[in-house]
């Protein structure tokens, strides 16, 4: 009997603690706090794949190039917008800091699945990348986390469809190029800048 009313309290507390993790996330939703589940779950929430990057969640249709002048509904985030705005905001979603200023001009190729499998190990899970689509495009987007092992990258990115439409998906090598074909620069989770010159190993 003993051991059951202790089984039962043991359940009860979890519970309330549970629920007061849950009570807390929620009211702090507004605030900055440390990055963690319910900051990555909000982010989720937020910004689900097909959602769009706009003040008003619908399609954004009057950029012009990579300027969005009002009154153009593009989210701005740190002064910039669209792939490059979305990607920074996620990283500080997922990381808590912010993405640097880099003026990188070089562009490391990842045509081949040796210079892709090479690029993913070095920079890992959780970082910012900017280089240009496969049609030559600058783009920039967030890597979720990717598999060697299954030859996929998964990617938080916005605006390859020009009108600031937010997408979340798992994708092979090839389907990944279409998003990123070369990086100018990455940023990776533990705050390390690779330009060309450490991805290529010079």
């Amino acid at each position: 009997m003993k051991k059951t009313i202790q089984r039962i309290l043991a359940v009860f507390a979890a519970a309330s603690l549970c629920a007061s993790m849950a009570f807390a996330a929620t009211a702090e939703d507004d605030v900055q706090q440390p990055r963690g589940f319910y900051t990555i779950q909000m982010l989720h929430r937020q910004y689900p794949d097909g959602s769009h990057y706009s003040t008003t969640t619908e399609p954004c249709v009057c950029h012009n190039g990579m300027t969005c002048n009002s009154p153009c509904t593009c989210v701005k985030y740190k002064g910039a917008s669209q792939c490059i705005g979305f990607a920074q905001y996620c990283y500080y979603m997922y990381n808590d800091c912010d993405v640097p200023y880099n003026n990188a001009s070089k562009y490391y190729s990842l045509s081949s699945d040796a210079n892709m499998r090479n690029f993913l190990e070095k920079v890992g899970n959780q970082c910012y990348v900017r280089g240009q689509t496969a049609n030559g495009t600058p783009h920039a987007v967030f890597i979720v986390s990717s598999s060697t092992r299954n030859k996929t990258v998964t990617v938080y990115d916005c605006n390859m469809d020009g009108q600031c439409g937010v997408s979340f998906g798992t994708y092979s090598y090839s389907e990944f190029r279409d998003h990123m074909y070369s990086v100018r620069f990455c940023y990776t989770a533990d705050q390390n800048v690779f330009e060309y010159k450490e991805l290529a190993g010079e």
